[in-house]
């Protein structure tokens, strides 16, 4: 029997296509057929189309319609009340999804980019500081490409390759030199080759088209990747050596995919978030430089947590390290806070992971056959399941 597959499928099996060529370090031996050793080819990333938050997760179906689930406290899935079981919030075509600290961000097809959740400091970008219980336009632009929300502040990218930040700037994230405060997006500089940004806890990234990682906000753990432990106030460049693919920021700590698919992380290594073997849950094993993870593979998907971490080989294996409280991980085994892995260790034996989430102490994950699974803390809704926690994957829906 023909099977008929969507616009996505038909990305994924691309992708997978583009994934097997590329399986190559930038230790694999490759040459030409002269003998002269070439470059390898660039990995591809996974795109989102999972965000997880602090107790919520949004997703894009394959019609591109938002669905979420879990905690809706101060309306960050743009309803009243919370949700335990999958729901679509909006039949609207979307493209980008951001969840944060109870707020959450997108943006439509037409480039419009839209709010809900708590605005305590102006982190929805809608000009006040109301609390939004469903998803409210920010601004009239169509022109919003990417966006990125973090603890109380949000970056994103317009078309033209500018960036754009709002909401809290007590530790400088709004990249500006001042402490001020916006309920506004404003803009971050004034360059216009911008193709990829990351907004954490306190901390902001972003990556130009040469593929330069620039870095600015709060760096108590080293987690701004630029050789100390000062705030800096605007955009400053992260190790000029490594061509950057994508970046993704924690609580605290950071990692990056480089254009060969090797992994690196820095930051905040309490629990051994940085999988390079150290951290021992004390606050002498911080790094401020980014430092390589090993691995036999090139990485294609990397997501980080409250002190967990989550990703995906190009084999389409799934691995976790870091933080194991209440089975983020989802290795199953023994749960706490004292409980931590400090390298990679693979979730299960199987191969067909195309895309992961990690939100403060659970997550979320997708399957190449469309099924969605969960674990980790489930107090709130998180798992849409009868548990309180759910240490191994548990499939959520399909």
């Amino acid at each position: 029997m023909f099977k008929f597959i969507n616009k996505r499928e038909l990305k994924l099996l691309v992708l997978t296509a583009i994934i097997s060529l590329n399986s190559c370090t930038r230790e694999d031996s490759i040459t030409n057929q002269n003998g002269r050793n070439i470059a390898p080819p660039s990995i591809e990333i996974v795109q989102d189309i999972i965000s997880s938050g602090y107790k919520h997760t949004l997703i894009l179906n394959q019609n591109n319609a938002l669905l979420g689930w879990g905690s809706s406290d101060n309306g960050e899935l743009g309803e009243v009340a919370s949700i335990v079981k999958p729901k679509v919030i909006s039949n609207d075509k979307w493209k980008y999804i951001s969840s944060g600290y109870n707020s959450s961000l997108a943006i439509k097809e037409d480039g419009t980019l839209w709010a809900a959740g708590y605005n305590n400091i102006g982190q929805l970008g809608t000009g006040n500081t109301e609390d939004s219980h469903q998803f409210i336009q920010v601004g009239t632009e169509k022109n919003w490409k990417k966006v990125n929300i973090g603890y109380r502040h949000a970056l994103a990218i317009k078309e033209d390759g500018t960036i754009w930040a709002w909401g809290s700037n007590q530790f400088f994230q709004l990249g500006d030199n001042t402490d001020v405060p916006s309920s506004k997006p404003k803009q971050v500089g004034t360059e216009n080759d911008w193709v990829d940004i990351a907004a954490g806890h306190n901390q902001c990234f972003a990556i130009k088209k040469d593929g330069t990682l620039w870095a600015w906000g709060y760096n108590y753990a080293g987690q701004l990747g630029v050789g100390h432990n000062n705030n800096v106030s605007q955009p400053v460049k992260v190790n000029g050596s490594l061509k950057w693919k994508t970046v993704v920021t924690g609580i605290s700590f950071t990692g990056g995919i480089t254009e060969d698919g090797s992994l690196w992380m820095w930051g905040r290594n309490y629990h051994g978030e940085l999988g390079i073997g150290t951290g021992n849950l004390t606050s002498n094993n911080n790094v401020n430089i980014p430092t390589k993870v090993q691995s036999d593979k090139p990485w294609i998907k990397l997501t980080l947590g409250n002190g967990h971490a989550l990703g995906i080989k190009s084999d389409n294996t799934l691995w976790a390290w870091g933080k194991n409280m209440k089975g983020e991980l989802g290795i199953g085994g023994e749960i706490g806070y004292r409980i931590y892995k400090n390298i990679p260790v693979q979730v299960n034996d199987e191969k067909d992971w195309i895309n992961v989430s990690a939100g403060e102490i659970f997550s979320i994950a997708q399957k190449r056959d469309n099924s969605f699974w969960g674990w980790g803390s489930n107090n709130q809704g998180q798992l849409s399941t009868s548990n309180q926690n759910e240490p191994k994957p548990v499939m959520l829906f399909k």
